[in-house]
């Protein structure tokens, strides 16, 4: 509700309670995204909807690199992967933060910030949530990605507002807008 106060009374409640028992859910998790072994195949990672993989993954280490940043030797999950992503929004959002707390200008973080999001996670994120909706996932599997994605265009929104410019919905990206509100 703070994040994005104008989502809050478009998250289902109920269909996020929609878990089973605690082996339903790790059942259906192993369903959904153990591509190896699932029909399903609902991969958590950019490079399966967006490919060629390594070159989404080659882009996104570029992405990761400018900011000062690089994986960690052995770090289970690669940079194509929804949490990496999802972290480095995080990371880009502290530096914001810390740069709006010294009085110093952060509309290159939020520009950073504002791509990214377009680049990657709202890209991709319709595409597995198509997956869901064929794969007749979990109702919580399919409204967690539907409020990420909601989340995520919100985000869009308010930082090219910050920065003085047309939404998604005004842009070249009424396509990718539509995807998003359905």
């Amino acid at each position: 509700a703070q994040i994005a106060p104008d989502l809050e009374n478009e998250v289902n409640g109920s269909a996020l309670a929609q878990t089973g028992t605690n082996d339903d859910l790790q059942l259906e998790y192993t369903r959904l995204f153990d591509v190896t072994s699932s029909a399903a195949g609902c991969s958590l990672h950019s490079g399966f909807y967006r490919g060629p993989r390594m070159s989404q993954m080659e882009e996104l280490l570029r992405f990761y690199n400018h900011f000062g940043l690089s994986l960690i030797e052995g770090q289970s999950e690669l940079p194509d992967h929804l949490t990496t992503q999802l972290e480095f929004l995080q990371f880009l959002s502290y530096c914001e933060a810390e740069l709006i707390a010294k009085g110093t200008d952060a509309d290159d973080q939020r520009r950073a910030k504002r791509d990214f999001v377009a680049r990657y996670p709202l890209r991709w994120l319709p595409q597995l949530q198509d997956k869901f909706k064929q794969a007749q996932a979990m109702g919580f599997y399919q409204e967690l990605v539907r409020v990420l994605i909601a989340a995520l265009a919100s985000e869009y929104q308010v930082l090219a507002q910050l920065l003085g410019e047309a939404g998604l919905e005004s842009t070249s990206d009424e396509l990718l807008y539509t995807q998003i509100r359905t």
